[in-house]
């Protein structure tokens, strides 16, 4: 017979108290919590100094993050030595008389247990819970004998699922991988399609066209500045770009010998917004320009012009140098999703970008999908890996971008290029999109699983 009892987690739960000045706890060479993410994992740093007050964390401690509990931030420290934590979280011994550590370290990630946290909460601006609150939770537990039962049956499907998630996660990696490889081989003519035109143009029209869009940028420039472009003066300031390659090989990238290669600083327009120039939220407008953000790039190839800001002319009017036009790159160079890029396309109104956004605009020479793709390609991409991995709000800067090396082919070659990468991104979306698919409904049957033993199998 299964007996249940409801009793409060303060019945087999003890916080621990003590607080160690920052003093004590720099010499103590302990490592220290420096996270728990939403799916309960505890991250650990070393070698860090504190100015405040820490808590100690003894290996078997249920550790909680008072202001994220409610989402999932809490779990059992499995460290072999003690550990410190800032006074944000708090840690409790858990008494095994009572509670099976290992159902119980089941038990805190289960949906069940976590609407039991989050009815705690007030739903306003701060929801920090103390310990208090959090050991006033009531929980129905069962016999130590169906805890024991319930962790060998969780942790089994648990262990088969991880496998299932791993493997779907090799898949994921492989199709990256062949990604990477082909937008490699685009780049560098090494694709079929990447090979000289019937034409066999040459490079030398092919130069005259970039060094005529590097031209009417820099007249562009001039007129954004208020400088007249067919001034003598003016005119004696401009340079053409010295670094085009004609030859094949730039930068120990081998490129085919109809190719000219070069700088993209030298090879298209980069425009970004410098700061806000006192602009707030209080002044957007219901209808005016649009005012384009990361939130507007996705996945997908296009820019959505849907659910945007909305500014004033003057405020428009008065950074002509991201003024969007149909045809321009977006590159989002800023927070979480930095290197997502979309192509603006369908603009029928007045558009700009906030600063968060880098605009990339081609010219004659270059095909704006034949970037798009580029940029998309491990070049790029692999920096983003960099930013994303580091500390702080990661960022793209314009000048390490423009120092990108690309190979132009042809007109011609680069629409059989971009002809070949529509159909691998067709069958690449697919893909992820079945991948992603299986992950969520291995989650919902996690999910259904723990909600079964963590509520039907202790109410």
């Amino acid at each position: 017979m299964n007996i249940v009892t409801e009793i409060h987690l303060s019945d087999y739960l003890t916080e621990r108290k003590e607080r160690i000045k920052p003093k004590q706890a720099n010499i103590m060479n302990l490592p220290r919590i420096k996270k728990i993410t939403f799916n309960g994992e505890i991250q650990i740093s070393f070698d860090q100094r504190t100015n405040t007050d820490m808590i100690l964390v003894k290996p078997g401690d249920l550790v909680i993050s008072g202001i994220n509990v409610a989402k999932g931030a809490l779990g059992v420290y499995e460290g072999e030595v003690d550990a410190l934590a800032t006074i944000h979280y708090s840690s409790y011994n858990i008494n095994e008389k009572i509670i099976n550590r290992n159902f119980f370290t089941y038990l805190i990630k289960s949906h069940y247990f976590l609407k039991l946290v989050k009815n705690l909460t007030t739903g306003g601006i701060k929801t920090e819970i103390k310990a208090n609150k959090f050991l006033s939770i009531a929980v129905p537990i069962p016999e130590l004998k169906i805890q024991r039962e319930i962790f060998q049956k969780t942790d089994l499907f648990h262990n088969k699922l991880k496998s299932s998630l791993n493997i779907l996660q090799y898949c994921y990696d492989l199709v990256e991988k062949l990604k990477d490889a082909t937008l490699h081989e685009a780049f560098t003519g090494k694709m079929k399609s990447s090979g000289v035109t019937k034409k066999d143009i040459g490079s030398t029209e092919l130069l005259e066209t970039i060094l005529q869009d590097h031209y009417i940028r820099w007249e562009r420039l001039q007129i954004i500045k208020g400088k007249d472009p067919s001034d003598k003066n003016i005119q004696k300031a401009y340079k053409q770009p010295k670094n085009l390659n004609c030859a094949g090989t730039m930068n120990e990238t081998i490129f085919p010998s109809k190719w000219i290669s070069g700088e993209l600083k030298d090879l298209v327009y980069f425009a970004g917004r410098i700061g806000w120039k006192g602009l707030k939220a209080s002044e957007y407008k219901e209808q005016g320009p649009l005012f384009l953000s990361a939130y507007n790039i996705n996945e997908k190839k296009y820019v959505d012009l849907t659910n945007v800001n909305h500014i004033s002319d003057e405020r428009y009017e008065e950074s002509p140098e991201i003024t969007l036009q149909n045809g321009d790159i977006l590159l989002v160079k800023d927070g979480s999703g930095i290197g997502k890029l979309g192509i603006v396309y369908s603009l029928k109104n007045k558009a700009t970008i906030n600063s968060s956004l880098l605009l990339i605009r081609c010219g004659n020479s270059i095909i704006t999908d034949f970037l798009y793709y580029y940029l998309n390609g491990p070049v790029m991409q692999n920096i983003v890996k960099q930013r994303i991995s580091g500390i702080g709000t990661p960022h793209l800067y314009q000048k390490e971008i423009k120092k990108f090396i690309l190979g132009i082919p042809d007109k011609e070659t680069q629409m059989r290029i971009i002809n070949t990468l529509d159909k691998f991104f067709e069958y690449y979306f697919k893909i992820k999109k079945t991948l992603q698919k299986r992950k969520k409904l291995l989650i919902d049957l996690e999910n259904f699983f723990m909600t079964k033993y963590f509520s039907d199998s202790i109410t």
